[in-house]
């Protein structure tokens, strides 16, 4: 009776880990000889009042308008106001839960249609809630087709473009805070990630980025903003009355060199990229 139990739980560990699989690290190979541009986008909340859907309508049409541009989520990405301390977020929604996780399930098929979906990262206002009411993640179950890019926690990621390789950590969380330096959570995670090429975090509403060295290897930080640009209660807990600011922030890859140029606005990095790509293009025809 000892091994039977023991061979079956053996068979049903295989099966549960096929059929909800817990996705850590990412090897993303872009089959390109040609620079590769990715943004970076976290916590849109959709579904919460003070989200600036006009923005987000905007942002939708960037992704459309630019279908070679890659995309990982860094999580919060709808309100869901399942669970939570207070019910403030609940009542200030304009759609409900079950809603806001459908918009999102639509976008990201979408972008899954046009092969630039790269990561989805789930975050506290997702898996989170979602497991203290039901036990697993609602949306993950909902996108299957994508459930192998999905991170639930921390992740990393090794994109090979042309015969470079970055590696990146992706986090919707940083680790730890510092009044001093905004991207304190980011480099921590660097360090413990054993200094990648890049980080991504977000969660806190307030975005910063950039660069800096360390045992002679170049990283770049990347906290991203937040889309729901009000909430009285983040304001009267937290930030002292002050909103959170979008920024959805752009790193082109480069495939012969280990370069890589990052940016805050994404109108630049497409005027940057679209040349970039014409001199390569120009240079392929000599």
């Amino acid at each position: 009776m000892l091994d039977e139990l023991i061979e079956q739980a053996i068979e049903q560990k295989k099966i549960i880990n096929k059929v909800d699989p817990r996705v850590t690290a990412l090897d993303i190979d872009e089959e390109t000889d040609k620079p590769v541009i990715y943004i970076f986008i976290s916590d849109l909340h959709v579904g919460a009042l003070g989200t600036d859907y006009e923005a987000l309508r905007d942002l939708i049409k960037f992704l459309r308008e630019h279908s070679y541009v890659k995309v990982i989520f860094g999580g919060d990405l709808y309100d869901n106001f399942l669970h939570f301390k207070s019910l403030k977020g609940a009542n200030d929604s304009v759609y409900s839960p079950s809603v806001q996780l459908e918009i999102i399930a639509l976008l990201v098929e979408e972008l899954e249609s046009r092969d630039q979906l790269r990561v989805l990262g789930l975050g506290n206002h997702g898996v989170n809630r979602e497991e203290k009411a039901v036990g697993y993640s609602i949306l993950k179950k909902r996108v299957v087709a994508v459930r192998h890019k999905i991170f639930e926690g921390m992740g990393f990621v090794n994109i090979k473009v042309g015969n470079e390789i970055y590696r990146g950590v992706i986090s919707h969380k940083g680790k730890g805070h510092s009044h001093i330096n905004p991207l304190h959570g980011g480099m921590r995670l660097a360090r413990l990630a054993n200094l990648p090429d890049f980080v991504f975090y977000g969660h806190e509403h307030v975005p910063a980025s950039g660069i800096y060295v360390e045992n002679r290897r170049e990283i770049i930080v990347l906290k991203g903003g937040t889309y729901q640009t009000r909430s009285a209660y983040i304001e009267r807990e937290y930030n002292i009355g002050v909103g959170g600011h979008i920024r959805t922030q752009m790193i082109i890859f480069f495939p012969d060199r280990h370069k890589k140029v990052f940016f805050d606005c994404p109108d630049d990095a497409i005027l940057y990229y679209e040349a970039l790509m014409g001199k390569y293009e120009k240079h392929d025809t000599k």
